[in-house]
């Protein structure tokens, strides 16, 4: 079996054919929805967080960003588990 994503080379013509030929299935995965994808929420806040702080050169920018990776809680992470829909539990 084989998962394919939506980009659109896995989709040219013959791909699937050639893959179910050999005795396999594809199964395409849903259209993308930032909503249920925990990682863009930690995005969010962190690329929120670097558009505050206004960083100008690397060295600020790295400080900047270890700043914000920081401020990312476990509660946080669990909310955005849940908010998904992925059912995450602390403990």
């Amino acid at each position: 079996m084989g998962v394919f994503d939506n980009l659109k080379p896995h989709w040219t013509a013959g791909v699937a054919k050639a893959i179910e030929g050999v005795g396999a299935r594809v199964l395409p995965l849903p259209p993308y929805r930032p909503d249920s994808t925990p990682i863009e929420e930690m995005d969010s806040q962190v690329t929120k967080s670097l558009g505050r702080a206004e960083t100008r050169t690397k060295a600020r920018l790295d400080e900047a960003l270890g700043e914000a990776l920081r401020r990312v809680t476990p509660k946080d992470i669990i909310g955005w588990f849940q908010h998904a829909g992925l059912c995450a539990t602390h403990g």
